[in-house]
């Protein structure tokens, strides 16, 4: 993670799941297999705190949706009460983390309870499985529960901060 940061890239966690025996495990069953596995590094970094350790390393959970943003940050946040810790206010800002949305997300509800600061659009051009959304940004754009302002971060600002652009 040091390097990471003197090199001034972010880690990127993809949804995949390097681990064969929990592929077997979820064989048939893609949710587990490959989100789950993304959820649950999330959960780890923020209840481990591990971006306090690393400050300047910027954080992405890319291609595992945002519903479930909302469940798990308070779910860390009782874990942490009972080590004596607290969750900031603003969880994915102050640990540098952002977590793509899709299009299948409920979008308004998610910006509702975490901000838009750091959300990015997830799309995965260059092969057709079902996280694939050729028309995301004009969907996004065409939302009429999405502000433009919320619009313009998510598809500029925050990018351009999650890469260092």
């Amino acid at each position: 993670f040091t390097a990471a940061a003197e090199l001034d890239l972010p880690v990127c966690f993809h949804s995949a799941n390097g681990s064969y025996p929990n592929c077997a495990f979820h064989e048939g069953h893609n949710f587990g297999r490959f989100k789950l596995a993304m959820i649950s590094q999330f959960h780890w970094l923020l209840e481990n705190e591990i971006p306090k350790k690393y400050p300047d390393v910027r954080w992405a959970f890319i291609e595992a949706a945002a519903n479930w943003l909302p469940y798990v940050l308070g779910d860390v946040e009782k874990r942490l009460t009972r080590k004596g810790l607290k969750l900031s206010d603003n969880p994915l800002e102050d640990n540098n983390i952002w977590v793509t949305i899709e299009m299948s997300d409920d979008i308004p509800y998610v910006i509702d309870r975490v901000g838009d600061t750091n959300l990015v659009v997830g799309t995965d051009y260059g092969h057709t499985d079902t996280s694939a959304q050729i028309e995301a940004l004009r969907m996004l754009k065409d939302h009429e529960g999405v502000s433009a302002d919320s619009v313009d971060r998510i598809l500029g600002d925050n990018p351009t901060r999650l890469y260092g652009l």
